[in-house]
């Protein structure tokens, strides 16, 4: 398996997808131990945890928004390197992240209606909350008023309605199941019964695979 260092070196740029935080950590971790910085020095470790990173040749690395990962796809000139780190992780034969039309454009009914099971519910739920957040942070990547920060806007917008709708069917199901702890205050802390049984934990803001 390459390291992150021989994949920046042979590429130059790099895009990293981690897809949870348990995986944002490991690439955090394996970063700094490569000798990676933030561009405004701070080593990986201090940075927050995020779902898209960028890293260079230079043995720099930063934040990349999830605006700038959805209008790269549909802009042919954009063709950086997009690494899956949970491929990586597993010297998988292809590591890259792979555009999807799901990257282009997001159907909110179609993306809610293919669900056909409560594995599938919880992992786009879990999605939908990372997409949500990301698009969120990547509001502050713009000026106010400009057509990207308005875009930046309306995918928000979209994903946290996937997010409400999902949420909305994880407490059903949940309490179909008996899984509902009604007895606690916080949502997250009421599904957690529902979520582990499925492989998902809770991890200060975030739910994260188990057993990565």
């Amino acid at each position: 398996m390459m390291t992150l260092k021989e994949l920046a070196e042979k590429y130059g740029v790099v895009w990293i997808y981690c897809g949870d935080e348990s995986l944002q950590i490991r690439f955090l971790s394996q970063a700094e131990e490569e000798g990676f910085l933030a561009l405004n020095g701070q080593k990986p470790n201090e940075l927050f945890h995020h779902t898209l990173y960028g890293f260079y040749d230079n043995m720099t690395m930063g934040y990349l928004s999830g605006m700038v990962w959805c209008y790269s796809a549909r802009n042919p000139q954009v063709n950086h390197v997009r690494v899956d780190y949970e491929k990586y992780l597993y010297d998988e034969s292809d590591i890259f992240y792979h555009i999807k039309d799901s990257d282009k454009q997001y159907d909110l009914k179609e993306f809610v209606t293919s669900i056909s099971s409560s594995q599938e519910l919880v992992d786009a739920y879990v999605k939908a909350i990372m997409k949500f957040k990301s698009y969120e942070d990547s509001e502050y990547d713009f000026e106010e008023g400009t057509e990207e920060y308005n875009n930046a806007c309306a995918m928000t917008d979209t994903w946290s309605e996937i997010k409400d709708k999902l949420e909305g069917k994880v407490m059903m199901a949940a309490s179909d199941e008996g899984l509902l702890d009604d007895s606690q205050p916080g949502l997250n802390e009421q599904i957690e019964p529902f979520m582990s049984k499925f492989g998902y934990s809770y991890y200060g803001t975030w739910w994260t695979k188990k057993n990565i």
